[in-house]
């Protein structure tokens, strides 16, 4: 595999390294992975699933023969390095992880990618990306078969969702949903059993829920920090837990809470 040099923060094919998706925008067909580690996770997930295309990827100098590596059998795909103050130039900031790449999703998660997944993480209008990226990255860790993302939030391929994931929302199934609550219905017609997390007087303490006779599995449905969980979504759950805390704490960040009830629900799908 050849490797291009790029010596000038001018250079033409940087420009697709400088992609943003902007704010409001859900362009789940385009993204920038910053980093060695989701890299490689994009490269071998791209390779098993064939749902990604890695276009082309910038290394610092002195990660060539790595990045060279991973890349054997990819003939596609365009491999550039640059110095470190270049790569400064472009970011606007010291770059010292490695590597990063351009990319497309050629073949979109849907619906029916969520299959007969035990165990589901939906979110409804999550509009801050650190949140989801985290969300996702746990929901990796904790055995979830799927994440649902429903309302206006943001992309689960905006560069900065993908750097918080380190890269796993390309490793299990993540869609955006077209009609959320028509989605929601069609998981509970399957077996499972939804489960809201919400702060209001109905909810249980999540560490009390015990499962349900038959049921199929599991969704865990997260709210945005500001608003929560709408009506609509509200009166699709069978149940609303909570992760108690300290009576001189008012809240807990949505990707906190949502991890440690995850947690809590992984075994009990």
């Amino acid at each position: 595999m050849d490797i291009e040099t790029i010596n000038s923060v001018n250079d033409k094919r940087l420009e697709q390294f400088r992609y943003v998706v902007r704010r409001g925008e859900n362009d789940d067909t385009r993204f920038v992975v910053e980093g060695w580690e989701p890299v490689q996770r994009l490269v071998r997930w791209a390779r098993e699933h064939e749902r990604y295309q890695v276009d082309c990827v910038l290394c610092e100098q002195g990660w060539e023969d790595r990045c060279r590596d991973i890349l054997q059998g990819l003939s596609h795909v365009n491999l550039y390095t640059a110095s470190q103050e270049v790569f400064e130039g472009m970011m606007g900031y010291r770059f010292s992880r490695g590597c990063m790449a351009y990319g497309s999703v050629v073949r979109p998660y849907d619906f029916d990618d969520l299959g007969e997944k035990e165990f589901l993480l939906v979110c409804e209008h999550v509009e801050n990306e650190e949140n989801l990226g985290v969300m996702i990255r746990t929901a990796k860790a904790m055995g979830v078969g799927g994440v649902l993302l429903g309302g206006k939030g943001v992309s689960a391929y905006a560069r900065r969702v993908i750097r918080v994931s380190m890269g796993n929302v390309f490793g299990l199934p993540v869609v955006r949903s077209t009609n959320f609550l028509k989605d929601i219905k069609r998981i509970k017609q399957k077996g499972h059993v939804v489960l809201g997390a919400d702060v209001s007087g109905r909810a249980i303490d999540v560490a009390r829920f015990e499962g349900r006779v038959n049921q199929k599995g599991i969704v865990l449905v997260m709210g945005n920090e500001p608003n929560g969980l709408s009506d609509e979504v509200r009166g699709l759950c069978d149940e609303m837990v909570i992760v108690p805390i300290d009576e001189n704490a008012d809240s807990l960040n949505v990707g906190v809470a949502a991890g440690i009830l995850m947690y809590e629900l992984r075994d009990k799908k």
